[in-house]
């Protein structure tokens, strides 16, 4: 319940996320991320999972530009890999959830919002989402 102890619980796991299993792998997406250019940044991170294909951080930095890109059924395929990957990875069940509300599949994206809630509950925007959606579906 303390919001201090939840932020830095919350930073802890992205430094771990992001860190992998090799530096080679981490630096290899730092610089991936510095990218500029869509394409270039989609190839470098198609690289890097195709290096390493258990680095679920990959898989969701992709997932993250796919969403940007409009490219949801994509999004949800890598959000999928990582929660496969890293079943406790909050932000790709919430990230998921939000490409189900753009495809207009309510109860899908509920699902994955519960999910992620079920990880980490501070997701209080979530929160509000759950509630809203429940309401809507009459849940």
């Amino acid at each position: 319940d303390d919001t201090l102890v939840r932020r830095f619980a919350h930073d802890a796991l992205w430094e771990i996320w992001f860190r992998g299993h090799d530096a080679n792998h981490c630096w290899a997406l730092q610089q991936a991320l510095q990218l500029s250019d869509f394409l270039e940044m989609l190839a470098a991170l198609d690289d890097l999972i195709e290096t390493a294909p258990d680095y679920a951080e990959a898989y969701n930095q992709r997932a993250i530009l796919f969403f940007r890109r409009g490219e949801f059924a994509r999004c949800i395929g890598d959000c999928k890999t990582v929660l496969r990957l890293n079943p406790v990875h909050f932000a790709a069940a919430a990230g998921m959830g939000q490409s189900y509300l753009k495809l207009r599949k309510p109860r899908a994206a509920l699902r994955a919002f519960e999910m992620a809630l079920e990880i980490y509950p501070g997701l209080d925007d979530l929160q509000d989402a759950v509630r809203t959606l429940q309401d809507v579906l009459g849940e």
